[in-house]
């Protein structure tokens, strides 16, 4: 990103943030603005499911609810926080010219975050979202990752599999309907860009 460019991150459980942001001070990282808050599809306080078992396991759902998760469903705990829009946030950060990225890993409120992003998505034309696919996090949160796909399709982004195999990475072209055999969370490009299918 050079230089100039800027990074906008969202944390929303307090541990993880006091972390990000002690790493940001070491590292001298003047171009990471970090917030302490959740992204989805609407503006409120809500609360986190913190989950005991895995620090970047947190969610807006009964992280308990996972049968990986012992620790969380003996120990339930829960956290304040607010939740915004990208559209909302960017729409106040100011003199932003173009926007390259959008990374999520939300634990299954993928869909919610792009809902609130269809302004910001459209009026920089982002040309890459790369999105976890988390299918157990997305059906509690009410949705799947068909509706998803089908969400970003509408939008005029096509769905790429990011795959890694002794250290390359390739692209391999998922068209609606054609589904990635996994029980693992994995990583999807969606792009409006066009590549060659691998």
């Amino acid at each position: 990103m050079g230089s100039k460019g800027k990074v906008f991150a969202f944390e929303p459980e307090l541990s993880n943030y006091q972390k990000t942001l002690e790493n940001i001070t070491l590292n001298h990282l003047n171009n990471i603005k970090l917030f302490n808050l959740a992204v989805g599809s609407e503006t409120k306080q809500t609360q986190i499911f913190v989950n005991q078992d895995n620090d970047g396991g947190h969610a807006l759902w009964d992280v308990g609810k996972h049968p990986f998760n012992k620790k969380s469903l003996n120990n339930q705990t829960m956290q304040n926080t607010q939740l915004s829009t990208l559209d909302n946030i960017l729409s106040q950060s100011g003199n932003i010219t173009n926007l390259k990225m959008i990374k999520i890993d939300t634990e299954g409120a993928e869909l919610n975050v792009i809902k609130g992003a269809v302004n910001t998505i459209n009026k920089y034309d982002v040309p890459y979202i790369i999105c976890e696919i988390n299918r157990f996090g997305l059906q509690q949160m009410g949705t799947n990752e068909t509706e998803l796909r089908e969400f970003i399709s509408s939008l005029g982004y096509e769905t790429y599999l990011l795959v890694s195999n002794n250290s390359s990475n390739q692209l391999v072209k998922l068209p609606i309907g054609k589904y990635y055999q996994t029980s693992h969370v994995f990583n999807v490009l969606f792009t409006r860009l066009d590549f060659i299918s691998q």
